[in-house]
């Protein structure tokens, strides 16, 4: 039977998890996403592998959580990296920063961009699809 439900969504762990590291989906389980991977949402809290991990997602709406690999500027888009966080630089664009993180493990807030997650590079300029809409942008 197909449940819908709200956010946050429960997803089993596919491994040990962090609260605030971006993961990524397939079918129930999460796994950390990584610099190529635009993920689902982050999880709330730490939880084990195998345990029940509950999900924020990133199409529900708001802001989220998330942790960053490095310094980064608040205001500035931020991008998917390795082991599940964000950075300054990147291919897939995750959200804009609303605060500024200080370095590695930094926890900051992070609107996020859902339909954006084939954006070129941090370098490029806003030609991220001449098909897309402007809703919500």
């Amino acid at each position: 039977m197909t449940v819908q439900s709200d956010s946050p969504k429960n997803f089993t762990a596919g491994e040990d998890l962090d609260p605030f590291l971006r993961v990524k989906a397939a079918g129930r389980t999460v796994t950390l996403a990584g610099s190529s991977d635009y993920g689902i949402g982050v999880p709330i809290k730490a939880v084990s592998d195998t345990y029940e991990a509950a999900v924020r997602l990133y199409a529900h709406g708001g802001t989220l959580k998330m942790t960053a690999s490095g310094a980064i500027t608040a205001g500035n888009k931020v991008y998917a990296s390795a082991s599940g966080k964000i950075a300054a630089t990147g291919t897939i664009l995750i959200g804009t920063a609303l605060d500024t993180a200080t370095g590695d493990g930094s926890r900051i807030e992070v609107l996020p961009h859902p339909g954006y997650q084939q954006s070129s590079s941090s370098s490029s300029s806003s030609s991220s699809s001449s098909s897309s809409s402007s809703a919500g942008g």
